[in-house]
Parts: C-alpha cells; sequence; structure tokens
C-alpha cells in the first residue's frame, strides 16, 4: 500500500491532459477545443494564398485562350470547314442571328430597359464572351494541381467537356442557342476543335506562369 503510494507519488507530471502515448510513453498533448495549431494555420493561410494566385493565373491563361480560340474559329468559318450554304444555315439557326454572348448581353440589356446600338456588334457583348472564357480559366487553375484528370491531355479533355457542357447542352437549354440539330455538323466541329484550342492553349499559358509543365497527380492518403 504505502509502496504504491510512494511510486504515484514519483510519477512525473506532465502538462496537458495528462495522457501519454502508448507507443513510447511520451506525453500527448491534445489542443484546447476550437484552435488549430499554429503551423496548421501557417499552412491553410499558405494554401489560400497560392489558391488565389492560381485563379489569377488561370483567369489570365483563359483569357489568352478565348482570344486564339476565337481567331482559330473565324479562319474555320471564313476559309475552313464552312461553306456560304453551311454560314447561312447557322446564321438561319442562331437566336435573333447572334452568337450566345451576344444573346445573353441583349438578354441583360431587355431586363434593364437599355436598348444596343447593335444587337450583332457591341461592347458588351465582347465583355459577356471573354468573360465565358476567363471565368472557366480561372476554374481550371484552380483545380488543375487539386483535382486528379482535370489537367488531362494537357487540356483538351477541359476543352472537350467545355465544348460539351456549354455548346451542346447549356446554350440551348438557357436559349442562347438553338437546338444542335438545327445547325449543320460544320457548326459543331468548328465548336469542337475551337474548344479543343482554348484548353490546350489554356493549359499552356498557365504551365507557364506556374513553371509547371504537367499537372502533378494527388496521391491518396493511406487509410
Amino acid at each position: 500500500m504505502h509502496a504504491s503510494r510512494e511510486a504515484h507519488l514519483r510519477t512525473p507530471r506532465h502538462p496537458g491532459n495528462g495522457l501519454r502515448d502508448q507507443a513510447d510513453g511520451q506525453p500527448r498533448t491534445q489542443p484546447r477545443y476550437g484552435h488549430q495549431p499554429r503551423g496548421h494555420r501557417r499552412a491553410n493561410e499558405a494554401s489560400g494564398g497560392e489558391l488565389v494566385i492560381d485563379l489569377l493565373k488561370g483567369a489570365v491563361a483563359g483569357a489568352v485562350g478565348v482570344w486564339v480560340m476565337d481567331r482559330v474559329d473565324w479562319f474555320m468559318y471564313e476559309r475552313g470547314l464552312d461553306t456560304q450554304e453551311t454560314r447561312c444555315q447557322t446564321e438561319a439557326a442562331r437566336p435573333g442571328g447572334m452568337d450566345p454572348a451576344h444573346v445573353m448581353a441583349k438578354m441583360g440589356a431587355d431586363a434593364v430597359g437599355v436598348r444596343p446600338s447593335s444587337p450583332k456588334e457591341n461592347p458588351a457583348g465582347l465583355t459577356v464572351h471573354y468573360s465565358l472564357g476567363i471565368m472557366p480559366g480561372m476554374l481550371y487553375g484552380g483545380m488543375r494541381e487539386r483535382v486528379n484528370y482535370v489537367g488531362a491531355g494537357r487540356g483538351l479533355g477541359y476543352g472537350f467537356a467545355l465544348f460539351v457542357i456549354e455548346d451542346e447542352i447549356a446554350n440551348p437549354l438557357l436559349g442562347t442557342a438553338a437546338p444542335p440539330g438545327r445547325y449543320p455538323w460544320t457548326a459543331h466541329a468548328r465548336g469542337l476543335i475551337a474548344h479543343l484550342v482554348y484548353g490546350f492553349v489554356t493549359d499552356a499559358v498557365f504551365s507557364v506562369l506556374s513553371g509547371t509543365r504537367h499537372p502533378r497527380r494527388l496521391q491518396r492518403r493511406p487509410s
């Protein structure tokens, strides 16, 4: 009884909650509830700062990507895939003869009671068009190093996904484009090629800005 009591008195007390690690007998302290260790807070802050930088790089890359995409699309429309017949068919299928960006701009102008001077060619439509390239670029920049397979094929997979989601699904559902079946095959081919170019250029510019050639593969944490 006395020996047990003396052993208890000789046992050193440790700060924290007094628990010991079962493996090495060292004291195991726990952070107070609701508080993160300082190292974790700094890591989270650094991670958040890196995300903002990647979003900005993605915005720049997307702007360059949509600029190059426009040149490729216009070349195919005027001198490549399209003929006079398919160009007329495309113009007839478009709502009001406008591309989706200018249709969106007109919807916004109608909502606020503003009448643009030229519905088919105006700064508002051009702004919407570039924003539709910059925002996906920001999204790409934020996900490329954080989500596996987003950068597959050096941006070609991302460009293909945008083509399907935007051109073939979202625009017809929103009324900014006619149903896909009303357009000639050349319009679909141009849209696909143009979006592949957008994805590739966006990835290339982002890689240059980030100093990386390929997106890193994220490893699963052991369970």
